[in-house]
């Protein structure tokens, strides 16, 4: 292939060009033989073929620089083949993951033969783990761990039966056989219990608390309308330890405050006592209506004067309103109260002057 003079230099001064940039030897290496047809797999195949069947002229000049340029070309080529030679991919072993299955296989009925018994049992254990658990298993686990909330008494086709607040209050529970879901749950009364073990006010607003807290429109309400059996328990779990924080709370506050404030529960479950200062002749009665039903709030509290000065019941609303909800209400309630009646003695003095 014979080429112009000019095509000479133009071929020339393009190789040089890709030779300061020191990419056409490197894409050599590397390219697959399909991007021959591309625009660079154009320019490597022009380049050798110009190397390959150019025709060395007299001129001296073109002469030198295209053996320059070919010697530079083979360097390089050498060179950068020789280190991609050294950081090609190594090649990885794949095992037969069928073949290594079958090996496994193999190993586990060779050791079943040396199997001890105590490995048997330890065997079935596992097997146990892995089984999917029952309803009624499910259920036990639970009452292992429900501090003795709730007892389960009898099973029998989808009606679970079981007792809570401390055998006071039964309950019965419908449930799908093989979801646990919820049908119904009704509750009845254990009037022997409440009566020979305690008879006062407070055990019976318990389980008036209790009753309500297991009705179907609180349930639907608390829990959605789908629940299962499991989660009716874990909520009354967690009813019993409410009703149990608030028959301590209720304990602590008799003893603090029942000599004091004549701190009491009345037969209608509502809670009164008594604020009384001699020296100024005051003695207000409060009472709030603790309702099973109802949260307390301000609207829950009455105040009546027996003697001296009138109460302000704005006042007491007020305090209600600005003390924090909770099982500590009552207790914050009155030390809010007693903090009142200071200031009125303050006032009272004031106005009265010296005696």
């Amino acid at each position: 292939m014979q080429y112009s003079k000019s095509e000479k230099e133009e071929n020339i001064q393009y190789v040089e060009n890709l030779m300061n940039k020191r990419i056409w030897t490197s894409l050599e290496l590397v390219l697959p033989p399909e991007s021959k047809n591309d625009s660079i797999g154009k320019v490597l195949s022009r380049v050798t073929e110009y190397l390959e069947h150019y025709q060395i002229d007299s001129d001296e000049n073109h002469k030198q620089k295209l053996i320059a340029i070919t010697k530079q070309f083979n360097k390089n080529c050498s060179i950068i083949g020789e280190l991609v030679s050294k950081f090609r991919t190594a090649k990885i072993k794949i095992d037969d993951l069928e073949e290594k299955h079958k090996q496994d296989l193999e190993e586990i009925y060779n050791s079943i033969s040396e199997v001890t018994p105590d490995d048997e049992k330890s065997m079935q254990m596992m097997a146990g783990l892995s089984a999917p658990k029952s309803l009624y298993d499910r259920i036990c686990e639970a009452a292992d761990r429900c501090k003795k909330h709730w007892k389960l008494q009898t099973m029998e086709n989808d009606y679970y039966c079981f007792f809570t607040l401390f055998g006071a209050l039964p309950f019965r529970v419908h449930v799908h056989p093989n979801l646990g879901l919820v049908y119904e749950v009704k509750t009845y009364t254990n009037l022997d219990v409440i009566i020979s073990a305690d008879s006062r006010p407070v055990a019976w607003y318990g389980l008036k608390l209790f009753q309500h807290k297991l009705k179907e429109d609180n349930l639907l309400s608390v829990l959605g309308v789908k629940y299962d059996i499991l989660t009716l328990l874990d909520y009354v779990n967690m009813t019993m330890e409410e009703i149990k924080n608030f028959r301590q709370e209720y304990i602590s506050l008799v003893k603090k405050y029942g000599t004091s404030h004549h701190f009491r529960m009345n037969k209608d479950l509502s809670i009164s006592f008594e604020v009384m200062n001699v020296n100024l002749i005051i003695h207000w009665v409060f009472t709030i209506n603790m309702s099973p039903t109802e949260p307390i709030s301000k609207d829950s509290i009455k105040v009546c004067c027996r003697v001296g000065e009138k109460v302000n019941e704005d006042d007491i609303k007020c305090i209600a309103e600005n003390t924090p909800k909770g099982t500590k209400f009552i207790r914050n309630f009155i030390e809010n109260v007693d903090d009142y009646m200071k200031r009125i003695e303050k006032k009272l003095k004031f106005k009265r002057g010296p005696y």
